[in-house]
């Protein structure tokens, strides 16, 4: 179930090229899309306005690094400065070192914006940074991202 979610994910993601220009206003993680998107070494993938398990999602951005400590550097920074004005924030540490971070942001007119973290670069040297705008409830498209596989 895991792999066919993966791949249907995949699939809608190269399919899609709607780019949305007021995506991410005000946001420092912005400037990680703009900077290191078209980066040799890395991928960025953006969709608008596909359906994700009965969710709709407006805006889905996700940028992948290999090892590259100065663009993980920089996007730790965003993600601190992004942080500041989040609605929640959920964290995962593993041997005091934190992998992944969850922020739940302002909602901006009526979209939920979210911002999802992974740092795997003691296992897989990835970096994964995924923005999702959607008119949906925050809270709902969390549970769905963190829910049993």
């Amino acid at each position: 179930m895991k792999n066919k979610r993966k791949i249907i994910l995949t699939i809608a993601l190269i399919c899609s090229a709607t780019i949305f220009c007021n995506a991410q206003n005000g946001l420092a993680i912005r400037d990680v899309f703009e900077r290191y998107g078209r980066q040799r070494g890395v991928t960025m993938v953006e969709i608008s306005g596909e359906s994700f398990g009965g969710y709709k999602l407006s805006l889905f951005k996700s940028l992948s690094v290999g090892n590259n400590s100065s663009i993980s550097d920089f996007i730790r920074q965003c993600i601190d400065k992004d942080r500041r004005n989040a609605r929640k924030v959920k964290e995962v540490v593993v041997d005091g070192v934190v992998r992944s971070i969850l922020l739940d942001l302002p909602r901006q007119g009526k979209m939920s914006r979210l911002i999802l973290y992974n740092d795997d670069s003691h296992s897989k040297n990835a970096i994964t940074l995924i923005y999702i705008e959607t008119e949906e409830n925050g809270d709902d498209i969390l549970k769905f991202i963190l829910k049993e596989k």
